[in-house]
């Protein structure tokens, strides 16, 4: 369980003041490795794939990443959007072979095995990513 206990709804606060509030972030068994493994797969999967259409991008062939990626920041260009994705299902690649895969990087506390099933290379819970989305 969470150490942090629950928002406090105070009406309007400062952003300061609202990252300092701590969220609530439900028990989540740690991952079984079986589990660990089939997230593995996925990602390392999603990997190629991504490294497939940026050589296809660099090699000056015409790629739709739309398909591929969610969001978009303004102003990103396809090469730049798939090496930013490709760095972040790296860095869950990476987090695997640490050990700290599979828990909210904002609070520690673990991740669901079916969110991360749906999005391997999330890493921030729902309260967590909530509270930043504010």
């Amino acid at each position: 369980m969470c150490a942090r206990p629950a928002i406090i709804r105070m009406g309007r606060t400062s952003s300061r003041l609202r990252r300092l509030v701590l969220c609530y972030c439900r028990s989540v068994d740690p991952l079984s490795e079986a589990q660990i493994q089939i997230l593995r797969r996925h990602l390392l999967k999603k990997g190629a794939e991504i490294n497939t259409k940026l050589t296809e991008l660099l090699n000056g062939q015409r790629v739709n990443v739309d398909a591929l990626l969610g969001h978009v920041k303004p102003g990103e260009s396809p090469i730049e959007r798939l090496r930013r994705f490709l760095t972040l299902v790296d860095g869950r690649i990476q987090a695997i072979r640490a050990g700290s895969y599979g828990r909210c990087a904002t609070c520690g506390d673990g991740l669901p095995f079916p969110a991360l099933e749906q999005l391997p290379w999330l890493d921030t819970c729902s309260s967590c990513a909530e509270i930043s989305a504010r």
